[in-house]
């Protein structure tokens, strides 16, 4: 969850502030030996690894809500 929000925090930053950096999107990471793709839709972060997709909801200011989906 700390790469979803460091991402979610910097993309507001940007969005808010208006500045000339771009917007990270997309991004895949390797935590702990598992691959994490990490998915930026504007209103909510998506991490998905292994079987499990988390849905990180979020505005300007917070984290909302966090959805877990696994089989």
């Amino acid at each position: 969850v700390d790469h979803a929000k460091s991402m979610i925090y910097r993309n507001n930053r940007i969005k808010l502030c208006h500045t000339k950096e771009e917007l990270i999107k997309e991004k895949d990471e390797t935590i702990m030996n598992t691959r994490v793709h990490f998915q930026d839709y504007s209103t909510y972060m998506e991490c998905t690894y292994d079987n499990v997709c988390m849905k990180i909801y979020y505005d300007d200011k917070s984290i909302v809500d966090v959805v877990i989906d696994e089989p």
